[in-house]
Order: structure tokens, then sequence, then C-alpha cells
């Protein structure tokens, strides 16, 4: 699924706090269409050039040239998953850099 949920950073908002939180985001929209006992599991990935967030590109167009902005340099990448129990509404969320 791919839940309906605005991705727009806040203030000061950080990659690994971005991933995070829309993970977790995603997991509780979804949850909301399985009530009981049931796992859910969201996910987003995010990646980080010079303290620019990367967000997905438009068209291919846009796609490559990030690609050629990314060439010969460091680019972080930030993959946040969150497991969401709704029988116990407890939630784990954990990232990947």
């Amino acid at each position: 699924m791919a839940p309906d949920i605005d991705e727009t950073p806040r203030i000061n908002e950080n990659a690994f706090a971005l991933t995070q939180r829309l993970a977790a985001e995603k997991a509780l929209k979804v949850a909301n269409l399985y009530p009981t006992e049931t796992l859910i599991l969201g996910c987003d990935q995010l990646g980080e050039l010079d303290g620019e967030l990367l967000g997905k590109p438009k068209d291919h167009d846009q796609a490559v040239a990030m690609l050629k902005a990314q060439c010969h340099r460091t680019v972080t990448y930030y993959t946040s998953i969150c497991l969401y129990n709704t029988s116990t509404q407890q939630k784990i969320v954990e990232t990947e850099t």
C-alpha cells in the first residue's frame, strides 16, 4: 500500500528524523484499515547530500540531473522501518544509514 501522507519535512528536520517520522506515519495510517491483531510495516528512504535532502525525482530528466549532481560525491541514504502492532499499539522504529 502507498498511504497518502504529507511527506513535507518539518522545520530543521534532518533526513534521519524525517525518515523515522514518515515510516511511523505510514504504518499508523495503514493500521487504521486493519485495527486488530495485525502487524504493519511502514518504511521510508531519503538521501542527503551536503546537508540537503534528496527527494524523489519527479521525472526522468530530474533523476538524471540528480545522479549527475551526486557523481564523485558522498551521498548518505537513510532507510527507516516501523513495525506497528495494532493489538498492543506498540511501535518499533529502526534506521539504517
